[in-house]
């Protein structure tokens, strides 16, 4: 049983053209506890907070010079790794413009495969309420062979079975 129950979020501060921005102040409130904490984007406009208990967050990006970019309701799974871009935009063009972002549902930055399933999830995916049922909604998972007791194949892996034989 996995004992991580904390996610967390990562990305980068970026202009609407795409180019990075560096030392903006990127601040996360957890709209259920209130837990607040802020970081400053490096020189490639990364920023990441590790640890977050799992939640919704508002996430705030600010820096002089550019307008206060703000996303609601980022999601922090148990285990889960939530990307998203922060796109600020100048503030020295007065203009219309409309922006948006998306947070990546895939991450792309670790080779590790894995799933967390809670019972919302339960309720919603019509999946028999058993172990291997459940395993298989993993990414990389097959259903064994029936000679191997059903069990799941995780990434490839074989399925190892104590077969007995009796000599006479």
């Amino acid at each position: 049983m996995a004992n991580n129950t904390n996610g967390s979020i990562r990305g980068t501060s970026i202009q609407v053209n795409g180019s990075s921005i560096s030392n903006v102040t990127i601040t996360i409130e957890n709209l259920d506890t209130g837990l607040t904490r802020s970081v400053q984007s490096n020189e490639s406009g990364d920023f990441r907070f590790p640890l977050l208990p799992a939640g919704n967050y508002k996430v705030t990006a600010e820096k002089n010079g550019f307008r206060t970019t703000i996303q609601d309701s980022v999601k922090v799974g148990i285990s889960g790794k939530t990307n998203l871009d922060m796109r600020l935009a100048s503030d020295d063009v007065e203009r219309i413009e409309v922006t948006g972002s998306t947070i990546a549902m895939v991450d792309v930055t670790s080779s590790s495969t894995g799933i967390v399933v809670d019972s919302v999830t339960l309720d919603r995916v019509p999946v028999p309420r058993n172990l291997t049922s459940v395993a298989l909604l993993a990414p990389g998972t097959t259903q064994g062979d029936s000679a191997f007791g059903d069990l799941p194949s995780i990434g490839g892996a074989s399925v190892i079975s104590t077969f007995s034989t009796t000599i006479a």
